[in-house]
């Protein structure tokens, strides 16, 4: 009954928090405790609240993964960027669901475009897929967890 009464003071402070405030709020843990782990996850499931539960860069890769975005290497960028927390709502997604087809061409006009003035990608599918392919050899390799590698 004490755990239900804390959880209920801790929702609705974050509650708080997030209507009275302009803030995103990352909950990083740092630690294996398996109750610990359940208790700000569940948190996370909350509807109201607008929070993100990270963990280390290899969990979090997994979730993705494991959530049908095999298509991203989770790279120690996409992970500050998660674990900073952002207004970008297409990072927190990544864990939850597969990202839809539009989704992944926003993420992916994010991540390969260069500067400011490069183009847009194309909107039609097979010529996205394309120009993507033609970017990524210039783009600098990044860590992957899951392959423990450069790619």
């Amino acid at each position: 009954e004490a755990v239900l009464q804390e959880k209920q003071e801790v929702v609705s402070e974050l509650r708080r928090l997030s209507r009275d405030l302009p803030v995103h709020v990352v909950v990083r843990l740092c630690t294996d405790d398996e109750s610990v782990m359940d208790y700000y996850n569940e948190l996370d499931e909350e509807p109201e609240l607008d929070i993100q539960v990270t963990d280390g860069m290899t969990g979090e890769a997994v979730e993705v993964w494991e959530a049908g975005n095999k298509w991203l290497v989770y790279s120690p960028l996409v992970h500050r960027i998660r674990e900073s927390g952002t207004f970008i709502r297409l990072f927190d997604l990544l864990e939850e669901r597969p990202l839809t087809a539009m989704e992944v061409a926003l993420f992916c006009q994010m991540l390969v475009r260069h500067d400011p003035d490069d183009p847009p990608l194309p909107t039609e599918p097979r010529d996205f897929c394309l120009a993507v392919r033609e970017r990524l050899p210039s783009l600098p390799l990044v860590y992957d967890p899951l392959g423990r590698q450069m790619s």
